[in-house]
């Protein structure tokens, strides 16, 4: 069976830009398990499972309803901070729950915080094996970039007024350096006042020879046994490939139909260093 990742680099969920990468993320675990009515598994983790008075519960209801009027059947999964009331998942639960699941999508949000609790609850293995089992890894900003070997987060700004991106490693399942919201605005509350795009390429430019893969806000990537392409509902936006080259960084975007091996790192850099943007 094949192994599917569906990244998508953040944005605001309910945008009409997101409809599309919705029913894909449908389509695939329907065709992956010849199925009509695929089981979602979703991870609100990042979200602080709707506990925190920055973000709310808003997202988790519209992505599970989303699902639903999609046809499909949904269930959360509770890790970390619960709203009053609530339970967290128990273990046996969540892997009862991915074990049924077709497709899982992981929430946007605090990246630092999605991996300390998957990693401090010891679901590591628990995901990978979830991938290799066939079932359709989706998530949007830092439910995508928490996949990649290393990432940056805005993870601060969930917890000051003034903020700093900082650097993540991630669960290295995507062996690539990762960032989400590429071409996103300059967001309040920033310090420096420098751009996420630019914050990244300067701490790429200290990776050396790992390549990198950046993706817009409302486009996504699909990656089928590592074979990576894009995807996007508007041409002026998608993924890049990123390399580090003797005149800085180069960059080059993925072009509609064109596949990437992401495990081939010296093929994603000569790709990104023969045009670059």
């Amino acid at each position: 069976m094949d192994t599917i990742i569906y990244g998508m680099g953040g944005g605001k969920m309910s945008d009409s830009r997101m409809t599309d990468h919705y029913q894909r993320i449908v389509d695939l675990a329907k065709t992956q398990f010849g199925i009509e009515t695929p089981q979602v598994a979703i991870i609100p983790t990042a979200q602080f499972n709707g506990t925190h008075a920055k973000i709310g519960r808003g997202n988790m209801d519209f992505i599970g309803e989303r699902f639903r009027r999609l046809g499909c059947d949904t269930r959360q999964i509770l890790m970390g901070d619960v709203p009053a009331g609530e339970s967290e998942t128990r273990d046996r639960d969540i892997q009862d729950i991915l074990r049924n699941a077709h497709a899982v999508f992981v929430l946007g949000g605090d990246t630092r915080y999605l991996l300390e609790v998957v990693r401090g609850k010891g679901l590591v293995a628990t995901v990978e094996s979830t991938i290799h089992d066939g079932k359709v890894m989706a998530g949007t900003s830092a439910g995508f970039i928490w996949l990649t070997k290393y990432c940056m987060s805005d993870a601060e700004s969930f917890h000051s007024n003034q903020w700093r991106y900082i650097i993540l490693q991630g669960l290295g399942i995507l062996p690539v350096a990762g960032n989400a919201h590429d071409n996103g605005p300059l967001p309040q509350g920033l310090v420096p006042q420098v751009s996420r795009r630019e914050q990244f390429e300067g701490y790429f430019a200290q990776l050396g020879e790992l390549p990198g893969i950046v993706v817009d806000e409302f486009a996504a990537i699909e990656v089928r046994n590592f074979i990576c392409q894009p995807r996007s509902p508007d041409p002026a936006i998608g993924a890049h490939v990123l390399a580090n080259g003797p005149h800085g960084i180069a960059r080059r975007k993925i072009a509609p139909g064109t596949a990437m091996d992401l495990r081939d790192a010296a093929s994603l850099r000569d790709f990104a260093l023969s045009i670059p943007d």
